[in-house]
């Protein structure tokens, strides 16, 4: 099975300057990231939807101490 997908790798410390002009260059629709990102991404989409965008239709958040149990508090 296909899914047609490209990753883009972001680096986590990212400014929403920085992930708005990701975004927009690789022309993402959704977005994989972990709940350290969810705050910006949601702010970029956001604003690119208030500039008429459709990029970053969906958002999955995947919480970071599900995957690594030693980080939990």
């Amino acid at each position: 099975m296909q899914l047609g997908a490209v990753v883009a790798p972001v680096n986590p410390l990212s400014t929403e300057r920085e992930l708005t002009h990701i975004v927009q260059d690789a022309g993402i629709r959704l977005a994989v990231e972990l709940n350290l990102l969810v705050g910006r991404l949601e702010n970029v989409r956001a604003a690119l939807r208030s500039g008429g965008s459709t990029l970053l239709e969906q958002i999955i958040c995947a919480f970071m101490p599900e995957f690594l149990p030693l980080l939990s508090p």
